[in-house]
């Protein structure tokens, strides 16, 4: 995941960093664990399928998952309290699902299109 101090001045007034295209990008992945990050109360984990690679040499790379307070869990519920109105009341509302409480992250396409076309 990358910290504010390693962005460069590229990313500076760049309306794709509030949809996570920082200058290389972001990974589908680092989306899920962002995201995930509020659903644990403010907590990111660095969770990985693979749990280890054995090599013919008997070698073993174990992937360590890591814990980091990133958000309090105030803040976490807050976002996510406001995600929730997107999908409730908001651009959202087609991604409702009965019975299950959905939060979304939406983007208002009259703002995003004269930006990048």
């Amino acid at each position: 995941m990358e910290c504010i101090a390693d962005l460069s001045y590229l990313d500076n007034k760049n309306a794709s960093a509030a949809l996570g295209g920082f200058t290389h990008g972001v990974r589908v992945v680092d989306m899920a664990k962002g995201f995930a990050t509020l659903e644990n109360g403010g907590v990111y984990q660095d969770n990985s399928c693979i749990d280890k690679i054995m090599f013919k040499d008997h070698e073993v790379l174990k992937h360590k998952n890591t814990r980091k307070n990133v958000y309090s869990s105030a803040s976490a519920y807050m976002i996510t309290d406001c995600m929730k109105d997107a999908v409730k009341n908001g651009t959202g509302k087609n991604a409702q699902v009965k019975g299950q409480i959905i939060a979304g992250k939406t983007v208002i396409q009259d703002i995003i299109q004269p930006v990048f076309g």
